[in-house]
């Protein structure tokens, strides 16, 4: 399976990417980024939803009390 760049189209092979077309064995592909789209991308990102500080995630629970029958 080769790894193909869903935004250029270059294809990676042994570590390397390339626009080569690929040979009839080689059908079975997978899609994400080349370190130059994938550093681009993240810097639009960095540019549409600015940061300020450290990002912080906090989750809040609700814990229903345990209903004990009366005697």
């Amino acid at each position: 399976m080769i790894k193909e760049c869903c935004v250029c189209g270059k294809q990676e092979r042994n570590g390397l990417w390339s626009r080569e077309p690929g040979s009839p064995e080689e059908y079975r592909v997978s899609h994400g980024y080349c370190p130059v789209c994938y550093r681009e991308f993240m810097e639009r990102l960095d540019r549409l939803f600015p940061v300020r500080g450290k990002l912080t995630l906090t989750f809040a629970a609700t814990v229903e009390p345990e209903v004990t029958p009366c005697a």
